[in-house]
């Protein structure tokens, strides 16, 4: 497996926090100063959360976590795959929809103001390659369905490939199933089914947030 970076593992905490626990893995691989805490993985799903879900708490946004490394320092970059509203669909309540419909413009509106690069267009799995061979990670967001049969949007970290897999961190540590973190970290995913793994939902909306070491200016 050829590494990119070197990515510490670290276990989400809770149910709903696989992009806060994702979010810091990829943080501290870029600055080791970046230490991964539970207090820490719930000030990032505050500040990044959607408010509502499938079911129960709401998960992490692309565009809010994007938000939240962009102000600890970190230059992001979020990819989608179309305008949508990310992860509409699978929240029921006509009224919930429009919390998260109103959440996620909220983020737009501020990653105008910050900055932060947003592009809309075809996600690939040789083009997360190129970012993370140019020094990025990339967070990526997969249907959970393909890995324990659980139907929900979940983010994992890129943390190295070769000519056959790509390789990612999967934060959800199952004790009680016996799924634990030797089988999460540097997990594969073949490159010939990335496309069908890295989306979710009916209208297949796929997501990443690629984060890089900020650059200094001489």
């Amino acid at each position: 497996m050829l590494v990119t970076a070197s990515v510490p593992y670290y276990p989400q905490s809770l149910g709903f926090t696989c992009g806060a626990a994702a979010l810091m893995m990829a943080m501290a691989a870029l600055d080791s100063r970046v230490e991964p805490t539970l207090t820490l993985e719930l000030r990032l799903w505050r500040e990044s959360t959607t408010v509502f879900m499938t079911s129960g708490h709401g998960g992490c946004s692309p565009f809010g976590m994007a938000l939240c490394a962009h102000k600890r320092g970190f230059e992001a970059e979020v990819q989608v795959s179309n305008p949508r509203t990310l992860f509409e669909d699978g929240v029921r309540k006509p009224a919930h929809k429009e919390v998260v419909r109103l959440v996620q413009q909220d983020f737009l509106d501020e990653m105008r103001k910050q900055g932060i690069r947003l592009t809309i267009g075809r996600i690939t799995a040789a083009g997360l390659i190129r970012e993370s061979q140019a020094g990025g990670v990339p967070i990526v967001l997969v249907s959970a369905y393909r890995i324990d049969r659980d139907r929900q949007p979940h983010w994992v970290v890129m943390t190295g490939f070769d000519e056959r897999f790509i390789y990612v961190h999967d934060p959800a540590v199952d004790w009680k199933g016996h799924r634990a973190t030797a089988n999460c970290g540097n997990m594969p995913i073949a490159i010939k089914d990335f496309e069908r793994t890295a989306r979710y939902g009916r209208a297949r909306q796929k997501a990443a947030l690629v984060i890089r070491e900020r650059k200094v200016d001489a």
